[in-house]
Order: structure tokens, then C-alpha cells, then sequence
């Protein structure tokens, strides 16, 4: 510990809010509308603005960071993207789409996106 600068504190924050507030979050909001209206089941067709469309640029930067031990810039990248998918979710509202049954598909779609792009 006396060679590193670590403050635990800071470490458990940054996880709670990086990991679960960012990267944990996509999944959980779009999981719960997919549960309650649709059985779990995932809408068949992507659509272009999607940000699963960009998950394999978003996988190239951080498999190349990684493999020459840039770990923050991985890091970075993940949560970048994690980022994206967050605002995705936010500009579709499905919360909203829930609430509107000529919504519906689009709210089936929207989560599934989510769903796929919290995979990627």
C-alpha cells in the first residue's frame, strides 16, 4: 500500500458510481420494462440509431488499450459507451413509451437495445 497511491474510499465510490450508477443501471432499467410488458423477450430489429450499432468500434478501443496495458484508457472507453447507452435510454424515455400502448414496440425495441448494447 505505501508504493501505491490508493484511497479506498475514493476506489469503492468510484466503482459505485462508474460501475453500478453507469454500466449496471442500463440493464436494470431496460431489463424491468422487458420483464413487466413483454415476458423478458427481446424485439427482433435493431434500429440505426441504436448504440449497440457502435459497440464494435467501442470493443476494438478497448481490447487495443488493453492489450498494451492502457487500462485507464480502456476504462475510459467502457465508459464512454456506457455513456451512450445511458443517453439512448434517456432520449426514448421508455418510461414514457410505457405508458402509451400505440408505443409499444418502440418500447419493446428501445430496451432491447439497451439489452444488447449493455451485452456488448
Amino acid at each position: 500500500m505505501e508504493d501505491i497511491d490508493l484511497n479506498l474510499e475514493d476506489f469503492v465510490a468510484r466503482v459505485n458510481s462508474d460501475l453500478v450508477g453507469k454500466y449496471v443501471n442500463i440493464a436494470s432499467r431496460a431489463s424491468s420494462f422487458l420483464l413487466k410488458h413483454f415476458d423478458g423477450e427481446l424485439a427482433q430489429a435493431a434500429s440505426e440509431e441504436a448504440p449497440a450499432a457502435a459497440a464494435a468500434q467501442t470493443v476494438r478501443e478497448v481490447s487495443e488499450a488493453y492489450e498494451r496495458r492502457e487500462y485507464s484508457r480502456a476504462i475510459r472507453a467502457a465508459m464512454a459507451y456506457a455513456d451512450k447507452v445511458n443517453q439512448y435510454v434517456d432520449s426514448n424515455k421508455p418510461w414514457d413509451l410505457a405508458k402509451r400502448p400505440e408505443a409499444r414496440e418502440r418500447l419493446q425495441r428501445v430496451c432491447s437495445e439497451a439489452i444488447c448494447a449493455f451485452y456488448a
